[in-house]
């Protein structure tokens, strides 16, 4: 996949890159080295009280939520990472090889075992990616505590693409 050709947008710009990506805001940060399998707890929490992107960490201020989920995650809802702007969750949907589905499964080793950083949320490296997935954009969204982290629960859809990211075509 040639990210290159993809433009990045705008909100994005200043993020820092690696390997010709921007690193989202959220994602955890070990020596410099970002592990995308994990997040910061406290910039999850600070994105979803906020109505921060967690993309880009910029304020939405559209009223125009995006999600990125699962089918499951889509029919109840309920999302583990914050909300995004439009340009945001589409340039990731086409971008990150995780949700592009060029790569089935986040890399088996992240960094976040060796982070003493206790805002830590989770790690994914054990997560399949699901088949199908879409970009979820709603008007409204709350947080609910769950399982000792917080959790988005989407308000009604205002539009669900499934035409975003294709159908993973790697094999489990």
């Amino acid at each position: 996949m040639n990210t290159e050709s993809i433009p990045i947008p705008d909100l994005m710009k200043d993020l820092p890159m690696w390997k010709g990506l921007p690193i989202p805001y959220f994602t955890l940060i070990v020596d410099g080295v970002p592990d995308f399998t994990a997040v910061e707890f406290m910039r999850v929490n600070q994105c979803m009280m906020n109505e921060t992107c967690g993309i880009c960490g910029k304020p939405i201020t559209d009223g125009k939520f995006c999600f990125i989920g699962g089918e499951l995650s889509v029919k109840n809802r309920v999302y583990i990472d914050p909300a995004s702007h439009v340009a945001c969750a589409y340039y990731a949907a086409k971008a990150c090889p995780y949700l592009a589905g060029t790569k089935r499964q986040y890399a088996k080793e992240g960094r976040a075992e060796k982070a003493e950083d206790i805002h830590i949320l989770m790690s994914m490296k054990d997560q399949p990616r699901p088949k199908r997935m879409a970009i979820y954009i709603a008007k409204s969204y709350e947080m609910f505590f769950e399982n000792g982290g917080y959790l988005c629960k989407a308000g009604l859809a205002w539009k669900i693409d499934w035409d975003a990211m294709p159908v993973s075509q790697v094999l489990r």
